[in-house]
């Protein structure tokens, strides 16, 4: 395993850790979680996140309900836990959590991080990755045009800035 917790050896079994992240964000939704969220809830796959050079640095378990995304779980690349997040900021009350398309629509992203382009750039596929610390989320979205250095977007609920690494 690379410094930092992340996994970027040849045998790592990415497929494998997402099986056991989902089973053990079952079990903490179920055993632990559950309680403190609105009724109904469910989770959604879990969603590697990667560092800006494609290693993967954890996992992110988006918890749901209806249109909204109320909390999330986070994990090491081998499946430990790393820490929840609510969105909620009344109990029960979903409407002040964020949009799903906000987190999950890749294409709602895209579109977000298109918002800063300049003439002839187009956004390519984000990857859910982060802004500094792996702690603060953000999907990276590249900007392309031909002939020009790709400009990295992040796009981070409704909140879209340019990478200041350019």
């Amino acid at each position: 395993m690379a410094e930092g917790g992340r996994d970027t050896g040849a045998d790592f079994d990415a497929a494998g850790y997402a099986a056991r992240v989902a089973a053990a964000s079952r079990h903490w939704l179920a055993e632990e979680v559950g309680s403190t969220l609105p009724a109904g809830c469910t989770l959604r796959p879990a969603l590697p996140v990667c560092a800006g050079d494609g290693t993967l640095e954890g996992w992110f378990v988006p918890v749901v309900a209806g249109n909204r995304i109320v909390a999330c779980l986070r994990f090491t690349p081998r499946g430990a836990r790393r820490g929840l997040s609510h969105f909620t900021q009344q109990p029960g009350v979903l409407a002040t959590c964020p949009p799903l398309a906000d987190w999950l629509d890749r294409a709602h992203i895209a579109a977000r991080a298109q918002g800063l382009g300049q003439a002839g750039e187009r956004a390519g596929e984000p990857t859910l990755s982060f802004a500094g610390s792996p702690e603060h989320l953000a999907w990276r979205v590249p900007l392309m045009a031909e002939g020009r250095a790709v400009r990295w977007i992040f796009v981070s609920g409704n909140s879209v800035w340019a990478s200041a690494d350019e």
